[in-house]
């Protein structure tokens, strides 16, 4: 996961041993498509300031949540 200061957050499957295979997990067309955009509630982009933490949405669980912050605090 990677986030970007236009608010962008990205999927990229890196699961190939050759990079040259690597690639952008969702796509518009052959387009790259982020996974989520944060946005605030007037619909502005937030650039996401800090690296993606990925944790389990509890020990019993299978689902993950992803965490990124958009700010200076």
């Amino acid at each position: 996961y990677v986030g970007d200061l236009f608010g962008n957050l990205w999927k990229i499957n890196v699961s190939a041993s050759n990079p040259n295979q690597w690639d952008f997990a969702y796509k518009q067309g052959s387009n790259p498509k982020p996974m989520f955009v944060a946005t605030d509630s007037g619909g502005n982009r937030q650039p996401i300031t800090s690296k993606p933490a990925v944790s389990r949405l509890n020990f019993s669980a299978s689902g993950l949540q992803i965490y990124i912050g958009t700010g200076k605090y």
